[in-house]
């Protein structure tokens, strides 16, 4: 993989950044499965790096992955001619 922004090197406002976007993401699990996702990603935010890959203002195609020891977490978002989104979060 790419290599990334590390969390530890984020200031304060990007982690808090970071944060909304993994709980918006879990939003989508049923509780249990958000509970253990959410704390997954605790346990793994010290060693995470946060990569990001096309249009900054989010108005065309974009990729972000979030990755640590303790989970994955991808999303895609291709603005083509019918614009398509693929997400993942695999907890290792």
């Amino acid at each position: 993989p790419a290599p990334g922004l590390a969390y530890k090197d984020l200031s304060p406002s990007q982690k808090q950044l970071v944060l909304q976007v993994i709980s918006q993401f879990q939003g989508h699990f049923e509780r249990e499965v958000r509970n253990v996702n959410l704390e997954r990603a605790r346990q793994g935010l010290q060693n995470m790096e946060f990569v990001w890959a096309g249009d900054a203002r989010m108005n065309e195609s974009f990729y972000l992955r979030m990755q640590s020891s303790e989970f994955v977490m991808e999303f895609l978002a291709d603005e083509g001619d019918r614009g398509q989104y693929h997400s993942v979060w695999i907890n290792l």
